[in-house]
């Protein structure tokens, strides 16, 4: 048994032993090709950007509540934005306006004040 490693991209050490079926293989293939081609409610491929959109309440901190719409992540909504503080309610459904889909932090730009203007 030699001790030298394999180091070229052509080696490999790894073993494939799991037996699959053919046809369940091209199942596979054609349910990931169905699910490209499909659009999801609430992706951003169907949100714009100055769209209201439903979202609930995940987290309310000193200064904003962070809302879950649906995307990738959830957005910040500053408090000042609320004129009832009894909205301000974990697991409350608000309407917000998307500003932005992704702000300078990486987390999409909501409003309350914008949206219930629009309303």
């Amino acid at each position: 048994m030699s001790n030298q490693t394999c180091d070229k991209w052509t080696c490999s050490n790894i073993l494939d032993d799991v037996d699959y079926d053919l046809e369940e293989a091209k199942q596979f293939r054609a349910l990931l090709d169905e699910k490209e081609g499909e659009t999801q409610e609430g992706s951003t491929a169907t949100i714009n950007v100055g769209q209201v959109l439903s979202g609930k309440i995940v987290e309310i901190t000193k200064d904003f509540a962070i809302i879950d719409v649906g995307l990738k992540s959830e957005g910040l909504v500053s408090i000042d934005e609320f004129i009832d503080p009894q909205e301000i309610l974990l697991g409350n459904e608000i309407e917000v306006l998307l500003e932005r889909a992704e702000g300078d932090d990486g987390q999409i730009v909501l409003s309350r004040e914008k949206a219930r203007k629009l309303r």
